[in-house]
């Protein structure tokens, strides 16, 4: 029974330590645990540039994203590694996400221009964070984009 107990302690241990270095050690367990860490969102908040987590255009091309959210008709356009996809987003009525529809999304392969995606279309979660990064969540569907769910930043 005590080998046992030891066991579990010690699984318990590794898996904290595992979260927290993944997730950071400055609040990582609430960021995985928190499901109402997230803060309300005004229109103001949304508009800019935002970028997917390590973006680095020239020696992380391939993962790097780029959201760009402008107030005019509630457009939203992602560009990242052989995608551009763009949308309209609307804030939710409890303003504690920001849903975006992309229906015209474009594919470019090495050495091509953009080709239009027919008859594609995805949603895309946000939500604001108390840290003031956004949550990105890619929902089913988003099949033809290279870019994935994580926190992005202005």
């Amino acid at each position: 029974m005590k080998n046992n107990m030891k066991r579990v302690i010690f699984a318990v241990l590794i898996m904290v330590i595992f979260v927290q270095v993944v997730y950071g050690w400055n609040g990582g367990i609430k960021k995985i645990f928190a499901a109402d860490d997230w803060e309300q969102i005004s229109k103001s908040d949304i508009i800019g540039t935002w970028y997917s987590e390590n973006y680095d255009e020239k020696d992380n091309w391939a993962c790097s994203y780029k959201a760009k959210f402008v107030s005019k008709g509630n457009k939203v356009t992602v560009i990242g590694y052989r995608n551009k996809d763009i949308g309209t987003y609307k804030i939710s009525k409890n303003k504690k996400k920001v849903v975006a529809t992309f229906n015209k999304c474009y594919y470019g392969g090495a050495g091509e221009d953009y080709q239009k995606i027919k008859d594609y279309k995805y949603k895309v979660t946000y939500r604001l964070r108390s840290d003031g990064t956004l949550y990105v969540k890619y929902g089913k569907g988003a099949d033809y984009t290279n870019a994935t769910s994580g926190d992005w930043s202005k």
